[in-house]
């Protein structure tokens, strides 16, 4: 970083002596309840890009293992427009750390649901992979009251390492469609190991759809999700078949490990032929 130049610094120290008065602004008015905090969560999350990512710095810049941080937020009450949102932050309990998160645009909604996500990865350390992490919400109301606060606690349960997706192969069927198929890593059905494809519409910016393997629940809480896929317990491969729709689609292919509500995820993202 270039050093500031004397005259600036001089500049600057004159800008504090004359400086205004400091406004002191209200403190935000805290809701009776998260109504605006769709979910929350706290997970490892290793994963690799492939060449079609075009974000700053090429796709290895955000390839690796991170602690995912997120909050998925719906408009509904005194949140009219997402706009009005001022920050998303999470803070840990236990070392006092906090993290401004940053919003997912221009999505909208996520796999059906009617939320955007604020994210942030931040680099894993034992310290954090563990404790409890308060999120906090904080908007403008629309009836003219202010700022508007909601937080929800998570507390992080154990956290796995599940390999990466490997040997992975796109065939097709008679149809048309895609077969995509990887390496397991155990039988789905007996144990903690799930199979996840996440896919993304036409622009490769927003899940639009997820389909389960096996062992896998598909819920109202995303709307646009379907259990299906196979696990070959002796050849140890998982496959799921893709509507040929998504041609030119971006997929993630996920493995996970899940103990009760701790999710671990290490995934691989690709682009159909």
């Amino acid at each position: 970083m270039r050093s500031l130049r004397p005259s600036l610094l001089l500049t600057l120290a004159i800008c504090v002596v004359v400086s205004v008065p400091a406004y002191t602004a209200a403190a935000p008015t805290p809701d009776p309840t998260a109504a605006n905090i769709y979910e929350v969560g706290a997970f490892y999350d290793n994963r690799t890009y492939d060449t079609w990512t075009s974000s700053a710095g090429g796709p290895e810049a955000k390839s690796g293992a991170y602690l995912q941080l997120y909050v998925g937020v719906e408009l509904t009450g005194l949140l009219d427009n997402y706009n009005r949102v001022v920050s998303v932050t999470a803070a840990h309990q236990e070392t006092g750390l906090t993290f401004d998160l940053l919003g997912d645009d221009p999505c909208t909604s996520f796999v059906g649901a009617p939320e955007k996500i604020w994210t942030l990865y931040v680099r894993p350390s034992s310290f954090i992979m563990t404790g409890t992490w308060n999120f906090t919400l904080l908007y403008r109301a629309n009836d003219g009251t202010g700022r508007h606060q909601q937080v929800v606690t998570y507390t992080m349960g154990q956290t796995n390492f599940p390999p990466k997706p490997s040997n992975i192969q796109v065939t097709a069927d008679a149809s048309g469609d895609f077969i995509v198929s990887w390496s397991g890593f155990g039988n789905p059905l007996n144990g903690n190991m799930r199979y996840f494809i996440r896919a993304y519409d036409a622009q490769g910016a927003c899940a639009v759809y997820e389909y389960r393997g096996p062992g896998g629940l598909c819920t109202s809480y995303y709307p646009d999700c379907e259990v299906g896929g196979s696990y070959n317990t002796t050849t140890n491969r998982i496959s799921f078949t893709i509507p040929a729709a998504y041609s030119g689609h971006v997929l993630r292919l996920e493995n996970r490990i899940n103990v009760a509500s701790q999710t671990s995820r290490s995934a691989q993202y690709m682009r159909l032929p």
